[in-house]
């Protein structure tokens, strides 16, 4: 450890750690090297090892490495710091009040600017009574205000996805009082909303219902009150949703009002289905096709002929046939037919196309037009398209043999990353996309317009990996004999 070469160091740090040794006499010399260490690889060394040393022993090196400033900006150091003071975080918390009760540690630039707030999020993601209780705990020793705002932005982080039922009173305490002595900023609404503070919620709702909040706090507290799934709030979603002309806002709260259940919301949205752009028919068709209600409504909609059938994307027609219900299913095969072909099927259809494409007759340019009508939603070419599945730039397409099968079947082959996911919510609410974030407390999916949706652990009933691909089956049933000519001589085509 006193070796005057850097690596040497680094290895007998690494050895002690990997071992779990640790003596009075070492302990020594490695705060010492933590106070003195001039190599960064070596420091970085030690930040690691503190993961594998009880925390009595390591947390006196963490202590002096956090006081490192020339570490502040390392891309490695303080991630290292964090991934030690982490794995003790809940098991050694009265470690971690030992450490924070030295008031000078607060201002150091590391833990300022990389493990508070992380810290404190660490402690309301998994929220347990005893971690809550060291939340409030944080709080209370934070020796400035400018230290509790830190401390309140990593809070909030963790409880994002849904509310806190009963938390603990000390928490509860600390919160009011910072909602009584802090400026309110968003980020202090919504970390009290979701510990059940009325008078934050009551602020939360007139600040989403006043014109001069900024676009992207609009956009925070539609997803925080949208949680709370309250009347008033619905109500206040849906005018709001009325009053709007931009696509963005409206995608937003469209996306914020899918977790209502209630018939107002389909009536809503199909009365403005004429006006609506291509992406906002994309998200209102995955929500009126997520509940059995909401899709008889639209099916009514199409029946009428003041929705038209074309504009349904065949993954939400298979969304809705997925519900079971016979109406539903009759209405679906009126409009669409049988969606999933046979065996036989599918193999005359590829013998179909595949001698459609060896006589050579396609157009690549008129290909391209074809592509943006039937491919380009989900798929990316040429640097165009949308992300839902693969991005056909990354295969030979000029293989036959390989991308006639896959487009004809799209089921003979799931790549893992493009798995879809069908969600069932306790409400009964049917989802469909693809898992975005999977927290502790929450997932967050997205769908297949790419909105993203948190959905609580607690409200889901069923979460299941989808058997089939969420590419439909007969992609190319609508097209005319030169027409797939043509995408194929545009898809083999480089």
């Amino acid at each position: 450890l006193e070796h005057s070469h850097p690596f040497i160091r680094f290895w007998s740090i690494r050895l002690l750690g990997d071992a779990h040794i640790m003596t009075t006499a070492i302990k020594k010399q490695l705060i010492t090297l933590a106070q003195t260490e001039p190599h960064p690889e070596v420091r970085s060394c030690l930040a690691a090892s503190c993961k594998r040393w009880k925390a009595k022993d390591s947390f006196p090196i963490l202590a002096q490495l956090i006081r490192r400033d020339e570490d502040v900006n390392d891309k490695h150091i303080p991630l290292l710091l964090w991934w030690a003071l982490e794995n003790k975080a809940v098991s050694d918390m009265d470690r971690v009040v030992a450490l924070l009760q030295e008031k000078p540690i607060w201002k150091e630039p590391m833990m300022q600017k990389h493990l508070l707030s992380r810290l404190a999020q660490r402690y309301t993601t998994e929220r347990t009574t005893p971690n809550l209780t060291m939340a409030a705990t944080l709080l209370s020793l934070a020796p400035s205000a400018e230290d509790k705002d830190l401390l309140v932005n990593g809070l909030e982080l963790g409880l994002k996805g849904n509310a806190v039922n009963s938390p603990p009173p000390k928490l509860l305490k600390e919160a009011q009082l910072l909602w009584r002595t802090r400026p309110h900023s968003p980020k202090l609404i919504s970390f009290a909303t979701r510990l059940g503070l009325p008078e934050a919620m009551s602020e939360a709702v007139k600040s989403l219902d006043n014109p001069k909040t900024s676009i992207s706090n609009r956009r925070e507290l539609t997803k925080l009150l949208s949680e709370r799934r309250s009347e008033p709030i619905r109500k206040l979603l849906l005018r709001q949703f009325s009053e709007e002309k931009n696509t963005s806002r409206r995608i937003e709260l469209m996306t914020a009002l899918q977790r209502y259940e209630h018939k107002d919301i389909a009536k809503a949205l199909i009365k403005v289905w004429g006006e609506m752009e291509d992406r906002e028919k994309e998200t209102a068709q995955n929500i009126l096709s997520s509940r059995v209600n909401w899709t008889l409504a639209f099916l009514e909609g199409i029946d009428q002929g003041t929705i038209l059938y074309e504009d349904v994307r065949p993954a939400n027609v298979l969304a809705m046939e997925n519900h079971g219900h016979k109406t539903i299913t009759n209405l679906v095969r009126k409009h669409w037919g049988q969606l999933r072909q046979s065996n036989e099927a599918r193999k005359k259809r590829i013998e179909h196309v595949s001698k459609l494409v060896s006589q050579n007759k396609g157009n690549a340019k008129n290909g391209a037009d074809v592509f943006q009508i039937a491919c380009a939603a989900c798929h990316r070419y040429r640097g165009k398209g949308g992300s839902i599945g693969p991005n056909l730039d990354a295969y030979q397409l000029n293989n036959p043999g390989f991308i006639i099968p896959a487009i004809i079947d799209p089921n003979l082959g799931i790549r893992e990353e493009y798995a879809g996911f069908n969600i069932v919510t306790t409400d009964d609410q049917r989802l469909t996309g693809f898992i975005a974030q999977n927290a502790p407390q929450f997932i967050v999916l997205r769908d297949l317009a790419q909105n993203s949706i948190t959905l609580p652990r607690n409200e889901i009933k069923e979460l299941k990996a989808m058997p089939i691909s969420l590419m439909p089956e007969g992609i190319t049933d609508g097209l005319g004999d030169q027409q797939v000519r043509d995408l194929f001589a545009y898809l083999m085509t480089k």
